[in-house]
């Protein structure tokens, strides 16, 4: 998927990059068969050469070269190459306090199975679980999950980071997690939970040892990692609605309630 981009690419923006579809120029091997120049002779070489170390990049596997090239909101482009890489990733906390507030629980979702973890019981092997991962998925992660974790467990956490809030903000979905999701025509199984019905809802699971508190804490968290895999899937797509072959490149998810 990431041949048809050409955005990563020093001296081309977006709408640069439109203009070559545009022209029948649709992937990189497009740009490197034809014999003329595009645009001067000296950043048609540079691109040239930079298309060439594309090729190399993707065939490494190397996240980074096109994460250090693309902003926030073309980042999710990187997604369907490295999907095996990455992770979706969303905390409950006790509050909104870094300094002050704990976690309560954390959900992990490979895009095969969610994995949860409770404060009190294997909330610690969460760290040992993440490091499978190169890229994690967020929703305002941040602000928030990211530094809440570094300073929970300490830890550097310094994997690559993709955040859907600032992504749908700039491809007009603006709001929290929820309400981006009844935009996108996604509907959860749960709806009557939000943050503060979490913290209640640890409150009587610590308090009362409510065991069914729990489990509906671990539902509405899961809930959340499941919907971002739906996200990012949308945020893709929108960006890559104008590439003259979207029918090809697009994803497609089967609708569930999440």
């Amino acid at each position: 998927m990431l041949k048809y981009t050409f955005c990563h690419i020093d001296g081309l923006s977006v709408d640069a990059e439109k203009v070559l579809w545009n022209k029948g120029i649709i992937c990189w091997d497009d740009y490197l068969r034809c014999s003329s120049n595009i645009f001067s002779p000296s950043k048609d070489k540079s691109i040239r050469h930079q298309l060439g170390i594309s090729r190399l990049a993707m065939d490494a596997n190397s996240v980074d070269f096109f994460l250090s090239r693309l902003n926030n909101e073309q980042a999710v482009r990187i997604y369907p190459q490295f999907r095996k890489k990455t992770v979706f990733l969303d905390i409950e906390t006790t509050g909104l306090s870094i300094k002050k507030d704990q976690i309560t629980t954390i959900a992990l979702y490979d895009g095969q199975s969610v994995k949860n973890y409770v404060n009190g019981k294997d909330l610690w092997q969460f760290v040992a679980d993440i490091s499978k991962y190169t890229i994690i998925v967020t929703y305002n992660g941040t602000k928030f999950d990211i530094p809440f974790i570094r300073k929970y467990f300490k830890i550097s956490l310094n994997h690559f980071h993709i955040d859907l809030c600032p992504v749908l903000r700039r491809i007009g979905y603006k709001g929290g997690q929820k309400m981006c999701e009844k935009k996108l025509g996604l509907h959860r199984q749960i709806k009557d939970i939000d943050g503060v019905k979490a913290v209640e809802l640890w409150d009587l699971y610590k308090k009362k040892d409510d065991l069914e508190a729990l489990n509906n804490l671990i539902l509405y968290n899961s809930q959340d990692v499941l919907s971002l895999e739906h996200l990012i899937i949308k945020s893709y797509n929108l960006v890559m609605q104008d590439c003259p072959v979207s029918t090809k490149i697009l994803l497609t998810k089967q609708p569930l309630l999440i």
